[in-house]
């Protein structure tokens, strides 16, 4: 049989332990609940933790966002030529279509979009249409940091311009009278980058940090000897050629082994300030007050103020400029973004007269960065191995936590909106019922794996069961 042992501690011990833990314990009452306060040796020993992390190394495997990053410098470039076509639209007496890439997108791009009309007497009847894009893509460590593409499309007539090492205010003149004035055709073809080892003539866009890793051509250079020196035996003889070509390859398995064990560094240049979106719905709220039309600006004012007090770290809010292509054209508006971690929550604050619409939708970003490399070779400063890595657009699922923090933003958010909404009601002596319920989404879905084209699938889905009809 198995015995059973019990542990049984002294009453004396007991005691003493029990009077220790009186001592070491104060108990203050607020609102009629008693709550423990840890001794001032307990606090002393946190403070001595939380000074020995701050002098810690920070190693973590985490990729650096820096303002200054060449990631920030794109999209003031991209800033930059947006506002140049629009300038140069407007000096030529047109207004035609300017829009840029939304924020934190990859490569970053401007298109300009005209339909001119063919006869004045006609209107717009008779149209010839035209339209340009401009890509600008990173090329981190490289002789020309920028590689630019122009695609042109001319009444039926297309051409584009890749990798091109140079977009100027020069080249903005060029495209736009081509595509408004009909001048003459835009002359790109200098700016552009070798693409193959033929175009000599062309400038190459190479790493200029490395220099060629010629150790790693010595097995393939070994493997070619080896098979070429067996390829001239005669067949079904063996010779001290044939043992010569075998030795040859076991050093072409030995310098793999060799070069398999080198050490290499990395070399990055981070990531930008934010993730790229790939947005997934949770909830949202709306509402429309009647007579705070005019105090739209002083509500917007007002919650960025309050967002400005950040209660959490990692709480970051913004203003967005924002357009869709309406029924007759471009819509441009400000929306107020607040992110936490994967979470997003976007604000939207509109006059129309005398109506104000107050609302939100809180979104998870599948979207985040990947490390992607780029080339290896050896650093020319240090002599070290190093691979050149850069970052695309990748998918990650959503874990439980990440739906906390929705929640947590979404709760935050709405009640700080609701008493600010309530405040500027009294301020008004506005007497309105307003339904300051949450429209919650479903979040059993989020958590659960997703297979390829699922996503896209249920956006299907989602998209459908807004056009039918419930009342």
């Amino acid at each position: 049989m198995r015995s059973t042992m019990s542990l049984r501690y002294p009453a004396s011990s007991t005691s003493n332990f029990d009077n220790a833990r009186e001592k070491r314990i104060i108990k203050r009452t607020d609102a009629g609940m008693n709550y423990p306060d840890h001794d001032s040796a307990t606090n002393r020993r946190q403070m001595h933790v939380s000074h020995a992390r701050s002098m810690l190394r920070d190693v973590q495997p985490i990729l650096e966002r820096r303002p200054d990053s060449i990631w920030a410098h794109i999209e003031q470039t991209r800033d930059a030529i947006c506002d140049a076509l629009r300038t140069a639209c407007e000096r030529e007496g047109f207004d035609a279509l300017v829009i840029k890439s939304p924020p934190f997108v990859q490569p970053a791009w401007v298109k300009l979009k005209c339909w001119i009309p063919k006869n004045p007497e006609l209107g717009r009847a008779v149209t010839e249409r035209g339209s340009m894009t401009v890509t600008v893509e990173a090329k981190e460590f490289h002789r020309y940091p920028l590689e630019y593409s122009v695609k042109l499309h001319d009444r039926g007539w297309s051409k584009t311009y890749p990798h091109l090492r140079d977009f100027g205010p020069t080249q903005v003149d060029q495209l736009v009278r081509f595509l408004l004035v009909r001048g003459p055709k835009p002359k790109l073809d200098a700016l552009q980058l070798r693409t193959t080892p033929l175009e000599i003539w062309k400038p190459a866009n190479q790493v200029n940090v490395l220099r060629t890793d010629w150790l790693k051509l010595i097995p393939s250079v070994l493997i070619w000897w080896g098979i070429a020196l067996i390829a001239l035996l005669p067949l079904g003889e063996m010779s001290t050629l044939g043992t010569l070509g075998l030795l040859v390859l076991a050093g072409a398995g030995g310098a793999l082994y060799v070069l398999s064990k080198r050490r290499t560094v990395v070399l990055s240049s981070g990531k930008p300030i934010a993730e790229p979106r790939e947005l997934s719905g949770v909830d949202s709220w709306q509402t429309v007050v009647s007579g705070l039309g005019p105090d739209g600006k002083l509500l917007r004012e007002r919650l960025l103020m309050v967002l400005q007090n950040q209660p959490m770290a990692g709480l970051q809010s913004r203003v967005e400029v924002i357009w869709h292509w309406g029924l007759d054209g471009k819509v441009e508006r400000e929306q107020i973004v607040v992110t936490f971690r994967r979470a997003i929550l976007f604000c939207q604050i509109y006059q129309y007269g005398q109506e104000l619409y107050v609302g939100w939708d809180a979104h998870l970003n599948h979207g985040h960065w990947v490390e992607k490399t780029v080339v290896t070779g050896i650093h020319k400063v240090s002599g070290e191995l190093t691979r050149v890595n850069t970052v695309r657009s990748g998918w990650k699922q959503f874990s439980e936590y990440d739906v906390t923090d929705v929640n947590c933003l979404v709760e935050w958010t709405h009640a700080k909106l609701v008493r600010l909404v309530k405040r500027l009601m009294e301020e008004r002596k506005i007497d309105q019922e307003i339904d300051f319920k949450i429209l919650r989404g479903e979040r059993q879905s989020l958590t659960k794996p997703q297979q390829t084209g699922q996503g896209a699938q249920q956006a299907a889905q989602q998209a459908a069961r807004k056009l039918v009809r419930t009342g």
